[in-house]
């Protein structure tokens, strides 16, 4: 899990008009782009107050327009995940410094990209269907898990990784429960290196709003298999303390890459350590 950018190549006033001014007008509705024009300016006027919340990140603070009936249904129709603008607001955001294509989901670290979450939820907030800095790449997945809770009382369940520093200490865990022949294991998230209360809270409700550490559990073979490919390749030619110190090396560099908590990364580490994983492996050459 890594912190994406914030879309900044255009102002999200002008990111609206785009979108709107490439809106087909169909003999279906014929007045579709006169009734945009028309609750336009509130919609800016809104636009306004996000921009300023989002960079004091306290959009929790804001309250919604309450559009209602057809300006709702109007401005709900803005929004396709397969529009061009949205497709390149998603590429821009999930491409690194060094020009490297993000497709996994970084709300969850395990399904493709294939949706946009939207930060404030658009059934609440339609004035920001297509904000571009309310939409983040997600997974259909997360998305269900988030729906439309995302906040209570003022307090935010999910965080938003656009503006949430993710800390550099480590708080998922794991512990294998049977490194065998078909491993098991268990994830869990821990504050034992003392991260900010408030922060850990938010990474706390977070995974749990989502299911993490149990959709992490689910899907351990997506490191186990190819972690004993791995090891069956070096084993006759390495002694198996050179083997772990080769994989030990490319897992610190992985978790530079894709974040301290990368879970994959953890969990191949504690595999590399479990005698009872590497006994396995070798009992089948």
């Amino acid at each position: 899990m890594i912190n994406l950018k914030p879309y900044k190549k255009k102002k999200s006033a002008d990111f609206l008009q785009e979108i709107i001014d490439k809106k087909s007008k169909t003999k279906a509705d014929p007045e579709y782009h006169s009734r945009l024009g028309l609750v336009k300016p509130q919609v800016l006027d809104q636009y306004v107050i996000f921009d300023q919340y989002f960079i004091s990140n306290s959009l929790e603070k804001i309250s919604a327009f309450g559009f209602k009936d057809k300006q709702l249904a109007d401005l709900h129709k803005l929004y396709s995940y397969k529009n061009k603008f949205v497709q390149a607001l998603k590429v821009d955001v999930t491409t690194t410094a060094s020009n490297r294509k993000i497709g996994t989901c970084q709300n969850c670290t395990i399904s493709e990209v294939n949706s946009m979450d939207h930060i404030l939820p658009k059934i609440d907030y339609a004035e920001f269907s297509v904000h571009p800095s309310n939409l983040f790449p997600s997974c259909t997945i997360c998305n269900s898990y988030k729906s439309t809770i995302w906040e209570k009382d003022g307090t935010r369940f999910f965080l938003n990784l656009y503006l949430d520093i993710l800390p550099p200490q480590q708080y998922v865990f794991v512990k294998i429960i049977d490194g065998g022949n078909t491993p098991r294991a268990e994830f869990y998230l821990d504050n034992r290196n003392s991260i900010d209360k408030d922060v850990f809270r938010l990474i706390n409700s977070h995974y749990d709003g989502l299911h993490l550490c149990e959709r992490f559990s689910q899907n351990i073979d997506q490191v186990v298999t190819p972690l004993k490919n791995a090891i069956k390749s070096f084993i006759g030619d390495l002694s198996i303390d050179r083997i772990k110190s080769i994989n030990l090396e490319r897992i610190k560099k992985d978790l530079d890459s894709f974040g301290s908590n990368y879970w994959k990364s953890i969990l191949e580490a504690a595999l590399l350590n479990d005698k009872d994983f590497i006994s396995s492996i070798q009992k089948t050459l």
